[in-house]
């Protein structure tokens, strides 16, 4: 097992030693950087700050901007002109939020609300980046993958892409990810009727309504990204209890079974966006269904004359394929690998790819064959950790003799990498630009000491 967290603090790598794996889990501390101040006021919420921010939800603000208010008025103090140091200059900044007052109070709220917003989404960022890393991690690891994602969830409504990437990459790498919501079980208690929008004003008793139904409505919109990521790969979403220890013995578990249901989809649109996808199973069976929301499509292909790919898909591509453990055999390829020892601390090895060009696909362009060919080398120990590699991109710019002469006998690429004696996986990833076919092979390596 191996410890994780979004802020890179206390993390452990993968280790079977008990005493480590406790002693990492207490120093664990919550590090959040919007949890409001006891003196902050008005103390607005990520989610509220996301109503007002991105949303420009009126009532959130209104309900902000109310207890703004209700603080000056606490404060003895009235905060009318725009440079007032108790706003912090901050009074008039940034845009107004249609159908909210232009109160020096609302302007207050709206700033407040801007500035926790901003926390926020990029804390967010921060989540799904090192979910992204992670899920790269488990890729290179033997045996089933669980990937256990303890939270009390983060706002992804702006990240809805992000999130679709780690699900997508985390299936193409077979890692399963359960999610374990660590607010525990909560319940809201409703006031009385509906909340009067009119009487938002200082001391009525309809702000502090207006102010638990926004809380409540957050604490479920924070959890989505959670079911998401777990319903998308095939995980377990344990919630709405304070059973931690249950809750890890569900979630830690591996599944019984693990099936990948893929298929191809007619008159593909690429257009980098998101496509829904619905799953059905015709049974009489009282069965659930848990599927991921729908795909992403590839990006829209590039102009004519140029190769039908962008750089990053075409780097994504490569570091998804060094990351699994999978073999393709999109092209020809030949992959052997021999060391010559230098001392009893340092060896050479040296990786040869050989490549059959018959299989190739070229572009013609002024009397010239054209292509690109990318080489990708990696070495990983016997704990699927990253030691090191290299990449190397050769351009093809032949003549018909030139190359036809090579098509035949193919040709072969050599690299070398000093490493100290022990037991390796190599991996190698060869692609061309022109039609994107790509190989993956492994190939295990043995320095003795």
């Amino acid at each position: 097992m191996a410890i994780f967290t979004s802020s890179g603090v206390g993390e452990l790598e993968f280790t079977d030693d008990r005493a480590k794996l406790h002693k990492a889990l207490f120093r664990i501390q919550p590090r959040s950087k919007t949890l409001p101040t006891a003196d902050a006021c008005p103390q607005i919420s990520e989610y509220q700050a996301y109503l007002i921010a991105e949303l420009y939800d009126e009532y959130a603000t209104k309900v902000a901007a109310a207890e703004a208010a209700n603080c000056e008025t606490r404060a003895g103090s009235s905060a009318d002109e725009a440079g007032d140091p108790s706003l912090g200059g901050r009074a008039m900044v940034g845009r107004q939020v249609p159908g909210a007052s232009s109160s020096p109070a609302a302007r207050v709220a709206e700033a407040e609300a801007r500035r926790v917003w901003e926390l926020a989404d990029l804390q967010s960022t921060y989540a799904l980046d090192k979910l992204a890393r992670v899920v790269r991690r488990l890729a290179a690891m033997p045996g089933q993958r669980n990937l256990v994602l303890v939270s009390s969830g983060f706002l992804s409504a702006t990240h809805e892409l992000e999130v679709e990437e780690v699900v997508d990459r985390a299936l193409r790498f077979s890692v399963v990810i359960n999610a374990l919501d660590a607010q525990g079980l909560y319940a809201y208690a409703p006031q009385e009727g509906n909340p009067n929008p009119s009487l938002l004003t200082a001391g009525r008793p309809d702000l502090q309504a207006w102010k638990s139904r926004i809380e409540y409505q957050g604490l479920t919109a924070v959890r989505e990204v959670l079911a998401t990521l777990a319903a998308g790969t095939g995980g377990t979403f344990f919630h709405n209890s304070n059973d931690l220890d249950e809750g890890f013995r569900t979630v830690g578990a591996l599944p019984e079974a693990y099936y990948v249901l893929t298929f191809s989809p007619q008159d593909l649109k690429a257009d980098g966006a998101f496509h829904t996808l619905k799953a059905r199973v015709a049974s009489s069976e009282p069965l659930t269904v848990q599927a991921r929301r729908g795909y992403l499509a590839p990006g829209r292909p590039s102009s004519a004359g140029q190769t039908g790919e962008g750089p990053s898909q075409a780097k994504a591509e490569i570091e998804n394929a060094i990351f699994s453990q999978e073999e393709l055999h999109g092209l020809p390829a030949e992959l052997r690998a021999d060391y010559t020892k230098l001392n009893d601390h340092e060896a050479a090895l040296t990786v040869r790819v050989h490549l059959d060009l018959r299989a190739v696909r070229f572009r013609r362009e002024q009397g010239r064959n054209l292509n690109e060919l990318t080489f990708a080398t990696a070495l990983f120990d016997r704990d699927g950790q990253y030691v090191m590699g290299n990449e190397r991109v050769l351009q093809f710019h032949l003549k018909d003799k030139t190359l036809g002469g090579l098509l035949q006998p193919g040709f072969t690429v050599g690299t070398k990498l000093s490493v100290p004696p022990g037991t390796y996986r190599l991996r190698e990833v060869v692609r061309d630009a022109e039609a994107g076919q790509m190989s993956a092979l492994n190939c295990a390596v043995e320095i003795p000491f």
